[in-house]
């Protein structure tokens, strides 16, 4: 069964983006209309977060920037849609880098990278990163439960020749790189909520006290790897620029949460310039930290 759904799920996906992109922004519009007025999802969920992420607005700002968000969100959903099927040309034409060459100094100082991001803007479109910088680029990730759609995200993922490592495997195949002398470039999508099992650590994010998953900032101490912010900003329909921000080429030097602190102030910085392109669907802020106490 799991094998049919696949295989007419990509057909249809296939059929759908042999359409031109103007086009299937055009679909995207029509499924806006349904997920915020007809059939809403999560609608509720993304007043509150903004709510209380910004407190001092009042109701009518809210709203507008809760229906801009939804109409980005259906855009998002295209756009990954589109990806496996986009060629080299297109995609570095709608997604650039800035600045890889502050990448590609820590390469020839023989540092390994961790970056940091967050779900801001299109964070599909980072697979072409490999053809722009030295080092090799590892994308962490959650292996999806249907074996052909994860085979499907790997592939996707490694098409442009960085590597996808499951994120209980991160460790391991950073320490192996590392004892063989491999340069690595690891992307950590690091505003997610952890598991309830796995929260240990706070920050204020967002006027909210909020639990962090500290595994970017465990793995860089312990491998003596650089940490650098990549803020994705969006420049138009279908385009976005990228620019890489250090947040330390010392871990060792840090205070403890010192690099994950950092790290979510800049996040913050961004969202609050552009907030609508931010994730706000999730429920980040399922778990209050009195519980914990």
């Amino acid at each position: 069964m799991k094998c049919i759904t696949f295989y007419l799920t990509y057909f249809l996906v296939w059929i759908f983006t042999r359409l031109p992109l103007r086009w299937l922004y055009g679909i995207s519009t029509l499924l806006f209309y349904v997920v915020f007025y007809i059939v809403p999802y999560r609608k509720k969920l993304v007043y509150n977060n903004l709510q209380n992420a910004f407190p001092e607005w009042d109701k009518d700002k809210v709203h507008i920037t809760a229906k801009k968000f939804f109409r980005y969100f259906c855009d998002i959903l295209v756009e990954a849609a589109c990806l496996p099927f986009m060629s080299v040309k297109e995609l570095e034409k709608r997604f650039i880098y800035k600045n890889p060459g502050i990448l590609n100094d820590l390469y020839k100082k023989g540092e390994s990278i961790i970056i940091v991001m967050g779900h801001y803007g299109n964070w599909e479109w980072i697979v072409g990163v490999q053809r722009k910088i030295m080092h090799q680029a590892v994308f962490i990730y959650k292996p999806l439960q249907n074996k052909y759609f994860d085979r499907l995200l790997i592939k996707n993922r490694e098409r442009f020749g960085g590597k996808t490592v499951p994120m209980e495997k991160t460790l391991r195949y950073l320490m192996e790189a590392s004892r063989e002398s491999k340069l690595t470039m690891s992307y950590f999508l690091a505003d997610q909520r952890p598991l309830k099992k796995n929260i240990h650590y706070w920050t204020t994010f967002l006027n909210q006290d909020t639990p962090i998953y500290n595994g970017p900032e465990k793995i860089a101490r312990k491998l003596d790897m650089a940490v650098v912010y990549q803020k994705t900003q969006r420049t138009g329909r279908g385009y976005y620029e990228v620019t890489f921000i250090p947040v330390t080429d010392n871990p060792g030097e840090m205070q403890e949460l010192e690099i994950m602190n950092n790290y979510f102030s800049l996040l913050q910085q961004t969202i609050e310039d552009k907030p609508e392109y931010w994730l706000w669907t999730h429920n980040r802020w399922k778990y209050r930290r009195e519980e914990f106490s």
